[in-house]
């Protein structure tokens, strides 16, 4: 009875001895099958690091079901193959040195509109290639002030794939709230009322049409003044004086698709060229990059 007293004693005493000690809690983690190492935090997954042989990685969606929110401190410190990397809005944190002399990274693209967390300003420190940090237009925090290389974060627009037209032009649209640029911006090529590039019905009762040409685009008495709209570039200029049946191009730049950047069907046309221009034939008939059905003068 005596021994089992002391032993129960010395059992209590070991007890109460490992109370006190300090723990240490080991998280759960693994390896993807595409060579990410992570570590699994209960509700949400970190990324720890990566094999070296890949030069690309997207880092994001989920793990075991799990979001990825967070890269760790140094995951890719030192990896000298990696080339470029995408990350996904999911993440909303990425540890000190994380990509840190990452030698051969020259582009890095995020698609969250609002910046991850940087636990340093060294995150991308001795990326000596990196160029280009792409971003969605209207994105917040991708800033000096938050520790990011501000000179290189490029903003990135995601264009509309439906067409935006008024009475005269036709775009496609940022689809970033408040953003107001335009791609492919140009004026309405009309064929039975119908414009042949964005398929938008256009009124063209009182309009007169021309037979004239500029990169494709028929002229009119309502596009004459500024033929090509925003697609001749800053400060060029293509605007025809029907009544001189005179075609003046300013400083732009055309190039032919068939039968011609310029085209004329009307006899004693006249090609005024002022300040430096640039007209180049393409396609089958690249020798009538400017053609006229009679007599012209340039």
């Amino acid at each position: 009875m005596q021994a089992k007293r002391k032993l129960t004693a010395l059992l209590l005493s070991l007890c109460m001895l490992l109370g006190m000690l300090p723990m240490t809690v080991f998280a759960a983690g693994g390896t993807t099958t595409s060579g990410l190492t992570y570590e699994d935090n209960g509700d949400s997954v970190t990324i720890t690091g990566s094999a070296w042989g890949s030069a690309n990685r997207t880092i994001g969606f989920k793990i075991n079901g799990k979001p990825v929110t967070a890269i760790g401190e140094r995951a890719f410190y030192n990896n000298n193959t990696l080339t470029s990397v995408a990350i996904l809005d999911s993440v909303t944190s990425i540890g000190e040195f994380a990509f840190y002399n990452c030698t051969s990274l020259s582009s890095v693209t995020f698609t969250g509109n609002t910046a991850p967390e940087l636990g340093a300003d060294n995150v991308f420190g001795k990326c000596a290639a990196l160029t280009a940090i792409h971003v969605p237009c209207g994105a917040d925090g991708y800033t000096a002030a938050n520790g990011w290389p501000e000179d290189k974060v490029q903003y990135e627009h995601v264009w509309a794939e439906d067409w935006t037209s008024d009475g005269t032009h036709h775009w496609k649209a940022c689809t970033a709230e408040g953003c107001a640029e335009k791609d492919q911006y140009g004026v309405h090529q009309i064929a039975n009322g119908v414009c042949t590039v964005c398929k938008a019905e256009v009124e063209t009762s009182g309009v007169q049409t021309y037979a004239v040409k500029v990169n494709g685009i028929t002229v009119t008495s309502a596009n004459a003044s500024d033929i090509l709209g925003d697609a001749d570039g800053d400060g060029a200029t293509a605007y025809y004086d029907p009544a001189a049946n005179t075609l003046t191009l300013d400083n732009a730049q055309l190039t032919s698709s068939g039968y011609g950047a310029v085209w004329a069907q009307e006899e004693n046309f006249t090609l005024v060229l002022k300040g430096e221009n640039q007209i180049t034939g393409e396609g089958d008939f690249p020798h009538s990059a400017v053609y006229s059905h009679g007599a012209m003068t340039v």
